[in-house]
């Protein structure tokens, strides 16, 4: 029963890492110096996995998702790579206060951000991210836990809302636990809907197979990527609280709220319950329909 409970409430360090600035009595310096040293382990020559976010002006939110990283633990040697997609606000100011390795990309979109990164990581493994989302110490060994099993082609994990002003955390949480639900149900047959941007991970040698991302998408890279991976493997979960991400709830200010995304979702996803349940592998190349040939930069 506690174990249910915790979901209403938000972590301890889950509200550190959203307050860094009055845990370090509002000094910036202070609070850079702090991250720049947290981020040194993934100054790695031979990375084994690759974190890879892309960011597009969050110089609001950017430094917490840094110190989150700047916090974690690993086993495996490890590379971050910040993709700047043409901020034109301070975020690459404070990429390089933090000591954040990082790259640009000019064209816009969040699929070509993410297509850059892969292409410039060097690791075996490839962990996505987000620039607005909080990282727990253990995600990379947890999400590595599975994504280096035999069969397996990505793993994608959970993410949790942090709450504003006017929403309280027992809605998100609730919110979150009819969504685990849908997850749970369509996991069998079209697993890689599951697969969203902000806490996911794949063997970046099947993502090159499979031409990487489609950049002609405006909306869906992610499951697209995983859905052609699908081909290739199991797409794994990791359900575990260890491997949860926080996430910026301020996309509800978008959705009319959180009840009208929530009705929204339910009524979206009623009708293709039936797709969930007959789908299998041997549709995947109709519904896909795209096919790259991603390659390292350098040897396009």
């Amino acid at each position: 029963m506690l174990k249910n409970f915790d979901r209403f409430l938000l972590p301890r360090w889950v509200q550190q890492s959203w307050n860094i600035h009055e845990l370090n009595n509002g000094s910036e310096d202070k609070l850079y110096a702090e991250i720049r040293w947290g981020l040194q382990k993934f100054r790695t020559q031979n990375p084994v996995v690759s974190i890879v976010i892309p960011a597009w002006n969050e110089e609001k939110t950017i430094a917490r998702t840094l110190y989150s990283l700047s916090k974690i633990e690993t086993k495996y040697p490890t590379e971050l790579i910040i993709v700047n997609n043409n901020s034109t606000d301070n975020t690459q100011s404070i990429l390089d206060v933090c000591g954040a390795q990082s790259i640009l990309e000019t064209k816009q979109g969040i699929a070509q951000a993410r297509q850059t990164g892969l292409l410039a990581a060097k690791g075996t493994y490839v962990l996505s991210g987000d620039a607005d989302t909080l990282y727990p110490v253990a995600w990379v060994n947890m999400l590595m836990e599975e994504l280096t099993k035999e069969g397996v082609v990505a793993v994608w994990g959970k993410h949790s809302f942090v709450p504003g002003d006017s929403t309280p955390r027992s809605t998100f949480a609730l919110y979150e636990m009819i969504k685990q639900f849908l997850y749970r149900f369509r996991e069998y047959h079209r697993p890689y809907l599951n697969a969203m941007g902000a806490n996911v991970g794949y063997k970046k040698e099947i993502a090159y197979r499979v031409g990487g991302y489609d950049t002609t998408a405006r909306r869906g890279s992610d499951g697209r990527l995983a859905m052609a991976m699908w081909k290739h493997g199991t797409i794994a979960s990791m359900r575990s609280s260890k491997a949860t991400v926080w996430t910026d709830a301020r996309r509800f200010n978008f959705d009319s709220g959180i009840l009208h995304s929530l009705f929204r979702r339910v009524m979206k996803e009623i009708p293709r319950i039936g797709e969930y349940i007959g789908v299998t592998k041997r549709d995947i190349t109709k519904l896909s329909g795209f096919t790259g040939n991603a390659k390292p930069l350098g040897q396009e």
